[in-house]
């Protein structure tokens, strides 16, 4: 999956797709997006030789996945919709580009726990959303497991950043990544995001865990991840180099059987997902 815009860092956490680079780790995001095919995976749990506490998963996790289950369908997901008590994630816009360039262009705060140093124009951003539609309407029906969205507040409508889910392996594993802008820092709007698109990768995507990678530091994604019930399952050091450094990273992850456990999906959520 390409993430534009986030590895979990200053709002920002994972990587996902639709932007050209987000952070890891706090509301800026966990690993995000990014356009540019060969750019490295960071916040993807199929990273190199360290990427193994992502994929922890039980036997009970994977008995849940082979089995069948009421709350999923045999038909392929298309697009979806998803909103909580303050939060709306739903499909991102070629349009979206310049809400998200005027949030992160020059803004060190978020591009500090970023993977690159942002989009260099609107333009830029703007073709690497369209792309992204583009590619993902062409995709033959049933390959579709990565799913880029544009946060909403659900109140205005406002954008707020964005978050994305990539599902891989068998059994699936979903790689998530994020980043919000900072004047919605400290709203809730994160951790809400987090809870929905995890909500969307167990019950529909057949995930059996979820990840993110949090450059280390970035306690602010840390503590959404954590919200959600994460945990943290390994501190990787000198794990890659992002802005002339060699940075340590933090490996979360969350189980399908934990997150059942815990009485998820959470309340208040409303799900429009179209099917092929």
């Amino acid at each position: 999956m390409r993430w534009i815009g986030s590895r979990t860092g200053g709002r920002s956490a994972g990587r996902a797709r639709g932007e050209p680079g987000a952070g890891r780790g706090d509301p800026s995001g966990a690993r995000g997006a990014r356009p540019d095919p060969d750019m490295p995976r960071v916040g993807s749990c199929s990273v190199g030789k360290t990427s193994e506490p992502c994929y922890a998963k039980s036997a009970q996790a994977s008995r849940l996945h082979t089995g069948s289950l009421a709350m999923e369908s045999k038909q392929p997901i298309t697009d979806a919709r998803l909103e909580g008590r303050t939060t709306v994630l739903r499909p991102i816009r070629p349009s979206d580009a310049a809400a998200a360039f005027s949030m992160l262009h020059g803004r060190e705060p978020i591009l500090r726990w970023l993977l690159w140093r942002g989009p260099t124009s609107e333009e830029e951003l703007s073709r690497a959303y369209d792309s992204w539609v583009r590619e993902s309407v062409a995709r033959p029906t049933g390959t579709k497991r990565e799913f880029l969205f544009a946060m909403e507040e659900r109140a205005t409508g406002a954008f707020l950043g964005t978050i994305g889910v990539d599902v891989t392996g068998e059994p699936a594993r979903a790689d998530l990544g994020y980043w919000i802008g900072e004047r919605f820092w400290g709203r809730g709007f994160g951790t809400e995001a987090v809870g929905l698109a995890v909500a969307f990768a167990f019950r529909h995507l057949s995930a059996t865990s979820v990840c993110a990678w949090v450059f280390v530091g970035n306690d602010p994604s840390r503590r959404i991840l954590e919200k959600n019930g994460f945990r943290l399952a390994a501190t990787v050091r000198d794990k890659l180099e992002s802005d002339g450094k060699v940075r340590d990273e933090w490996s979360f992850v969350l189980l399908r059987e934990e997150w059942e456990r815990a009485g998820s999906p959470p309340s208040g959520i409303s799900e429009e997902v179209r099917r092929g």
